[in-house]
């Protein structure tokens, strides 16, 4: 009996180094700080991202991690590829000079530190990527930008709340250097 408690033992200290070494090689577990991702992503989210992006194999609606300024890792939507032009006008987001469709609204709120947040959800489609997007009822500074070119090497995210991230409207395309994964899964 002892001899079979301690090769069982043996055994998942073995497959315990075996997850830990795939975990540093090929993933990463992230927690999500902020309400930037709303509705897909919440904050204290757990989410799992595989190590290594390719930029050639990215496609638009992806969600990717990538170093940003401060040298925080930041979880946003992809929106544009090298070459697209994007536009953003009154939160009506247009890709390669094609406005991109939305259905209807509807009420969205969360808490955060006690105090309540209300927007407008809302499906947002560019060509065959769909997503839910939320926007604030006030105006805000983010609701405008562009039109902007993708550099190539680089790809333009933003933040699924719209109102509330700061993102390549911001800090402009993430170079490819700067990505650190994708999300496993599909959080659209």
């Amino acid at each position: 009996m002892k001899k079979l408690l301690i090769v069982s033992g043996g055994c998942l200290f073995a497959l315990l180094v075996t997850l830990v070494v795939l975990r540093l090689a090929f993933f990463e577990l992230y927690r999500i700080p902020s309400t930037s991702m709303l509705p897909a992503l919440a904050p204290d989210d757990f989410v799992l991202a595989a190590h290594g992006v390719d930029l050639a194999d990215v496609e638009r609606g992806e969600l990717v991690f990538f170093e940003g300024p401060g040298d925080a890792v930041y979880v946003k939507r992809v929106v544009g590829l090298p070459g697209d032009v994007l536009e953003l006008r009154a939160n009506q987001l247009t890709l390669n000079g094609q406005p991109c469709t939305y259905g209807a609204s509807t009420d969205f709120s969360w808490e955060t530190t006690g105090r309540e947040h209300k927007a407008v959800r809302r499906s947002e489609t560019c060509g065959p990527d769909r997503r839910d997007v939320l926007r604030s009822r006030a105006s805000s500074p983010h609701a405008n930008f562009g039109p902007v070119t993708v550099p190539a090497g680089h790809l333009f995210v933003l933040g699924d709340n719209r109102d509330n991230s700061v993102d390549s409207r911001v800090w402009g395309p993430v170079a490819e250097a700067a990505l650190k994964g994708r999300l496993i899964g599909d959080r659209r």
